[in-house]
């Protein structure tokens, strides 16, 4: 089995295309410096707004916890006001309904002892009858 082995020429310098890294590349040229200090100067920015940032959050923090502290301290006196008249309310209706459902219940109470007692005497006079 024969194969081809060949390996493509290389192209000359006419037909490789200006996109082409190698096509800008001359090695008899010196490279140019590497830019550091833009690049420097860039991470300090960087770094500086990170910094700006960082604080702006913080502060932003600091003002949301301080709300929620002077929210928290304000709204249990509020509550325990609002709590309170509820309650005040509630137990005035559970008393005025004991004081109407006592009445009854005493009544009712009297009435039951009254038949006991009743029950008690007749089957008392049963008994000496015998």
């Amino acid at each position: 089995m024969d194969v081809d082995q060949t390996t493509p020429s290389p192209k000359p310098a006419a037909e490789k295309t200006s996109s082409d890294p190698a096509a800008r590349l001359n090695i008899h040229e010196p490279f140019g410096t590497f830019p550091a200090a833009n690049l420097i100067d860039e991470y300090v920015a960087h770094e500086e707004g990170e910094d700006e940032f960082i604080k702006k959050v913080l502060l932003q923090m600091f003002d949301i916890m301080l709300e929620l502290k002077i929210w928290s301290d304000c709204r249990p006196k509020a509550e325990i006001e609002k709590f309170a008249n509820a309650m005040d309310d509630k137990l005035k209706l559970i008393e005025e309904k004991e004081r109407e459902q006592g009445m009854s219940l005493w009544e009712r109470a009297r009435q039951n002892l009254v038949a006991f007692v009743a029950s008690i005497q007749s089957a008392l006079a049963a008994l000496r009858n015998l």
